[in-house]
């Protein structure tokens, strides 16, 4: 593998998990859920040329409640719902506006 192939690689895993961090918050953001649903939500989309995986999903969610975007609202045995926090609320409203401009000033550029 080049180290441009390497660079490209590393930077659409980014894009992914940028991504995906943005759905899971839109999803969680209609109403309470939990880890298995946003999964069967999920399980047939791919970001570019990545399929998500089980581990992925999962994976956004602990760093979206590490970030304190999503708390647990309550638990049922071992499913937890997760709903939205404040910040939660703020970072999807500003990264999706950030997401945007930054978009069209790349698309300018080339």
């Amino acid at each position: 593998m080049k180290i441009n192939d390497k660079m490209e690689e590393k930077l659409l895993e980014r894009i992914k998990s940028i991504a995906l961090e943005l759905k899971l918050l839109r999803c969680i953001g209609r109403g309470e859920a939990y880890p298995y649903s946003l999964l069967k939500e999920l399980e047939n989309v791919k970001i570019g040329k990545f399929k998500l995986s089980k581990s992925d999903i999962y994976n956004a969610i602990s760093s979206l409640e590490r970030k304190k975007y999503i708390k647990v609202s309550k638990q049922a045995g071992a499913k937890k719902y997760y709903k939205l926090t404040a910040n939660g609320r703020k970072a999807l409203s500003g990264t999706k506006r950030i997401l945007l401009n930054t978009m069209k000033g790349i698309s300018k550029m080339l």
